[in-house]
């Protein structure tokens, strides 16, 4: 079973998905490495600030064992005011305590405890003032205590002058003794015993019993030892407290210490635990990633690799596909071949055949023998021109054109047909249309065509009308909008979506009663579509149908190349005594080309087969070679080599027209490209043969046929003489003789249906309108055309005043054209005398 073909959006989405992926998991990765970032940064700041804090609180702990080392050597030095130093000890640790509750802001515990350490600061330094003042008190005692040792040891006690206590030295005076300083607080007690001492009247002389005054000190002692007893155990009891203090504040500092530790290990343990889970998280976005990238590599290279596989397939099916058209158009070649070669010697034979004397019967076997095989041709044309338009190979042409010349053409070319079906032909065209566009005018001729015959063929009674009108695009473009209306049967609205449709009609039995491929509707679009116009249908059933064709054109600033009008009429004098080769492998076709050549007086020589071609061709000269193409042994392309080989220059400058049934443009090319000077398509027609042979041969008409293709080609308002020259042959003398016998019989069928008409002999009018009818029509009198068709289909008779205007009317008609005939005929007199003095 086939692959299904790849779906190019599939891939695209999936290359676009996986794209999308990849990118997500980038982002995703960035933003969880930087979110790990910014985590592992806040948890190095935290665990770095613990560090900061245990060692902060490590200074703290070293500062305050340094300042109780400090603190007992200021109490021990003779600095007699040791609580500045003190102060500034103790400043120091509490600054550093002030720099702890910065790092310890966000811990209430921690501030809780600091702020305990500053309040046993504070009361260790009001120990300390404490301990200072008791401590200077026992210095003091100690200071008496040695006054004393001395007072004792001496003999006695020196009378002194009464002195002032002088501050500066260290002595109270009282009176006419002197206390030491330190002794002031006995100053009562020895004042006491020296007024004793005078008021018993002691002389100078006399001296003071050591032994008394020994007592009295003893007593001093004994009571200053108390005292220093005492100050000595609260001097203890501070230097405990301070002790209980320090060992508070360096247990709180250890509480700190280890609440920090386990804070900064647990702290670690969470930098740990999230470095770890980053970890996890870009393993597993990497390992997504990965997944997803080898998913996605894993179904590129499925893709790739199915495409590579469909490309090959590609590639296969369209070298195949290029065998199969080349196939198909060789095979559409050898149709062609095939059935234009028969075609040209029935038509070719059918045309000969008009051209002698027939009797009526005959004339219509001929008609219909015409009939079919231009039925046949215009089929073969269809499939050949569809089969170009699906191959791509028709080009659209840009050429300086005029619309309304084309329609004209058209409604020339078919009027014919209404006329035989009694169906009215209209033209209704803007004056627009007349300036020169640049387009394909045989292609919109085409389409047009296709439309009005397909409308001739289904409508029998009534009329088939062509619109045009131009819409203005901008200043250079202008869109042209043609309809063709016709009152035929109509198409059901069912059928309307298919009608476009190759090989399809509304309906079966069209096929079977009208005939057709189906393909005209079919090419018409397509050629519509390839001009980048559109075409529409619409339709009621038994009611008529509208084509509508509206195609975009460029305004041609060039001026419109009007080919000459009409073809130059054969004279068989132009090309009397021309040297012709005729090779062909088909007998008919030889025989129609003798029937032809030999009536035109050329001297011709014809070959059956190209076997003797080349010999021929070698051992005589001419003017010309008409050669078929496809021939078995001898091809007319081999032909034309070796006559453009040969050493003779007038020889290989021989013109050769190619005699061919093949329409492919590229075989035409080629023809071209090997030296073939032109071609005939096969069916051809007299008319086109002679064209072509005077064309090529560069045959110039003589002043008598300049003055005969002159007057053929003029028209008056009222008739034409193209029908009847072509009867003629180019011959003045039959032209004349044809004129002279219409002129007379028209007279005389003019009398005779002016009785038959006042007798109101219907039958008899019938037959005399029939008569009359195709002479008229071939001379193309129109208002009098119209007449005789009425005359002719009268079966009842109506309103026999109207018939009688009638035939005023045809009466008047024909006083004109007469002697416009009769003018004609003295011309035409004129032009034999120049052509035989």
């Amino acid at each position: 079973m086939a692959q299904a073909a790849p779906n190019v959006s599939s891939a695209k989405s999936k290359v676009f998905f996986g794209f999308a992926l990849v990118i997500i998991v980038f982002v995703l990765g960035v933003f969880l490495t930087f979110q790990s970032f910014n985590t592992l940064k806040t948890s190095v700041e935290e665990l770095t600030q613990p560090k900061k804090k245990v060692r902060l609180l490590s200074r703290i702990i070293v500062e305050i064992h340094e300042s109780e080392n400090k603190i007992r050597r200021l109490a021990l030095s003779n600095n007699k005011n040791p609580l500045p130093a003190f102060r500034k000890i103790v400043g120091e640790i509490d600054f550093k305590l002030d720099s702890l509750i910065e790092f310890s802001e966000n811990n209430p515990k921690q501030l809780e405890r600091i702020e305990k350490m500053k309040n046993l600061l504070q009361e260790k330094e009001k120990t300390f003032d404490a301990f200072i003042a008791i401590h200077e008190k026992v210095e003091e005692y100690d200071a008496l205590e040695e006054v004393m040792d001395e007072a004792i040891q001496d003999k006695g006690i020196q009378p002194a002058k009464r002195v002032k206590i002088d501050s500066a030295d260290g002595f109270a005076s009282s009176g006419n003794i002197s206390i030491p300083k330190i002794y002031k607080k006995y100053k009562g007690e020895i004042l006491s015993y020296y007024k004793e001492y005078m008021r018993l009247n002691v002389s100078p002389q006399e001296v003071l019993e050591m032994d008394n005054l020994k007592a009295i000190l003893e007593n001093v002692r004994i009571k200053e030892s108390q005292d220093v007893a005492k100050l000595t155990t609260k001097e203890l009891d501070l230097l405990r407290k301070n002790s209980e203090i320090t060992e508070q504040i360096r247990g709180v500092l250890g509480e700190l210490e280890e609440e920090e530790i386990f804070i900064a290990e647990n702290e670690k343990e969470a930098a740990k635990e999230i470095v770890e889970k980053s970890y996890i998280k870009l393993a597993i976005v990497a390992i997504i990633g990965l997944l997803i990238s080898i998913i996605f590599i894993f179904l590129l290279i499925s893709d790739i690799t199915k495409s590579a596989y469909f490309r090959s397939q590609l590639l296969s099916e369209k070298q195949r596909a290029e065998k199969l058209s080349k196939a198909k158009e060789e095979f559409l070649a050898n149709m062609s071949h095939e059935i234009r070669t028969p075609l040209n010697s029935i038509i070719g034979f059918s045309e000969q055949l008009k051209q002698t004397t027939l009797e009526e019967d005959q004339k219509e076997f001929l008609k219909a023998v015409r009939a079919s095989s231009d039925h046949l041709l215009h089929t073969v044309n269809d499939i050949l021109d569809f089969s170009k338009i699906e191959a791509g190979k028709l080009n659209i042409e840009k050429i300086p054109f005029s619309v309304y010349d084309v329609v004209e053409e058209v409604r020339h070319a078919l009027k014919n047909t209404a006329n035989q079906k009694g169906v009215q032909l209209d033209v209704s065209l803007d004056e627009v249309l007349r300036q020169p566009l640049k387009g394909d005018p045989f292609r919109l001729k085409q389409i047009l065509i296709n439309l009005v015959n397909n409308a001739l063929k289904f409508t029998s009674e009534g009329f088939v009308e062509i619109e045009g009108e131009a819409i203005a695009i901008n200043k250079s473009k202008i869109k042209v909008m043609l309809r063709v209306n016709d009152t035929g049967i109509g198409i059901s609205k069912e059928k309307l979506k298919t009608i476009f449709d190759k090989f399809n009609q509304a309906d079966t039995s069209t096929t079977r009663k009208f005939g057709g491929t189906g393909l005209g509707l079919s090419i018409c679009q397509k050629l519509v579509a390839l001009q980048k116009g559109e075409i529409a249908v619409e339709s009621k059933l038994n009611e008529g149908t509208s084509f509508i064709v509206s195609i975009p054109y460029q305004i041609s600033s060039k001026p419109i190349a009007r080919a000459s009008e009409g073809n130059t009429l054969i004279n068989s004098g132009l090309l009397r005594g021309k040297r012709i080769l005729v090779v062909d492998d088909d007998n008919f076709n030889i025989l129609l080309s003798k029937t032809i050549l030999n009536k035109w007086g050329t001297n011709a020589t014809y070959l059956l087969g190209s076997s003797n071609a080349l010999e021929v061709i070698k051992e005589n000269d001419f003017d010309l070679i008409l050669t078929d193409i496809q021939m078995p042994e001898i091809s007319g392309l081999d032909i034309t080599k070796f006559l453009r080989e040969q050493s003779d220059i007038n020889k290989a400058s021989t013109p050769v027209i190619a005699f061919t049934a093949n329409v492919m443009k590229d075989d035409l090319e080629q023809y071209k490209t090997v030296g073939v000077t032109d071609y005939l398509l096969k069916p051809i027609k007299e008319q086109e043969m002679f064209n072509k042979f005077i064309q090529i041969l560069g045959i110039e008409a003589t002043e008598g046929n300049i003055e005969l293709t002159r007057e053929v080609s003029e028209k008056s308002p009222m008739f034409s003489l193209n029908n009847f020259m072509g009867f003629a042959q180019n011959d003045p003398e039959t032209l004349i003789e044809i004129l002279s016998s219409f002129i007379q019989q028209t007279e005389l069928n003019l009398k005779l249906l002016k009785r038959v008409i006042a007798e109101k002999d219907i039958p008899q009018i019938s037959a005399i309108a029939h008569k009359m009818l195709n002479a008229y029509q071939s001379l193309e009198i129109k208002e009098g055309s119209k007449i005789l068709k009425r005359f002719e289909q009268l079966e009842s008779p109506g309103s026999w005043e109207e018939n009688e205007r009638l035939f005023d009317k045809l009466m008047v008609e024909s006083k004109i054209f007469i002697p416009l005939l009769l003018a004609k005929i003295e011309s035409l007199k004129g032009i034999k005398t120049a052509q035989n003095p």
